[in-house]
C-alpha cells in the first residue's frame, strides 16, 4: 500500500505536468496554516478567503470502518500541530527512509513547489 502510493507520488513529481502539483509538508500546514494557505493561494492564483482553523470539520467514519480502523481519519476540531509518537513500526521507517525524494532539492528538476514549515 505504501509502495504504490510512493510510486504514484514519484511519477507525478517527475512527470510532464509539474504545474499541476504542489507538495505541502504536513508540518507546515499544521504549524502555520495561515501562511501555508496564503502560499497555496499565491501559487494557484486563487482568491484567498478567511479560514476558521478552530472549527475544522471532517468525518470519514464509514471509510475508517470499512478498513477496520475506526478513528484513522479522525480530525480534531482545531488545526494545530500535535507532537506525538508514531504508531507505525520502526522497520517501516527504516524501509522507506531513503525514499523521501521530495526533500532533496537537487532531485526537483521540474520545479514542483514544495511548502515547508518556516519558509
Amino acid at each position: 500500500m505504501v509502495g504504490y502510493a510512493l510510486d504514484c507520488h514519484r511519477e507525478a513529481f517527475c512527470g510532464s505536468h509539474p504545474d499541476r502539483m504542489i507538495i505541502v509538508i504536513f508540518e507546515a500546514l499544521t504549524r502555520d496554516p495561515d501562511v501555508t494557505l496564503k502560499i497555496i493561494y499565491d501559487l494557484i492564483d486563487g482568491e484567498p478567503f478567511d479560514h476558521d482553523f478552530n472549527n475544522v470539520m471532517y468525518s470519514a467514519a464509514d471509510f475508517d470502518e470499512s478498513l477496520g480502523s475506526l478513528g484513522l481519519y479522525a480530525v480534531c476540531r482545531k488545526a494545530e500541530f500535535i507532537d506525538r509518537c508514531s504508531v507505525l513500526p520502526l522497520e517501516l521507517f527504516a524501509r522507506y527512509q531513503n525514499d523521501c525524494f521530495w526533500t532533496d532539492d537537487g532531485l526537483n528538476m521540474r520545479g514542483v513547489p514544495i511548502i515547508r514549515f518556516g519558509e
